[in-house]
């Protein structure tokens, strides 16, 4: 009789070590799947926090693109507009000045032989 309890004693603890066993790796793997999901959590609130930030500076963008400053300093200094009252600055060149002429000296063509002039008749591909 004590030889049959000791074997269910030794049974229990075994199964009872199995089922530690089976929990500790079902916890292992739940902490690491929690990891993996967490750093990919942190990943997409930093995408999120970019998108934000993007959307902001959009906004502000647009806020400017349609008010009058925008389109007031669009027509002074690209449309070359001016308003009643404005004294419009053209500037002129000095009457004394004439600008340098650059001459390029032609390219000479150095004399072929009849062999490369042949060549090159025949595989002149136009450069």
């Amino acid at each position: 009789m004590d030889r049959i309890n000791s074997f269910g004693k030794r049974a229990l603890v075994l199964a009872a070590l199995g089922i530690l066993f089976l929990l500790v790796m079902d916890f292992n793997n739940r902490m690491t799947d929690y990891t993996r999901l967490r750093e990919q959590l942190n990943i997409e609130e930093t995408a999120q926090a970019e998108l934000v930030s993007t959307q902001a500076v959009l906004q502000t963008q647009i806020a400017f693109a349609t008010s009058e400053a925008a389109v007031e300093e669009w027509a002074r200094q690209q449309g070359h507009l001016v308003q009643p009252g404005d004294f419009p600055i053209v500037p002129l060149p000095d009457p004394n000045y004439t600008p340098e002429v650059v001459i390029e000296p032609t390219p000479e063509r150095l004399p072929l032989d009849n062999w490369q002039a042949w060549l090159e008749w025949f595989f002149y591909d136009g450069d």
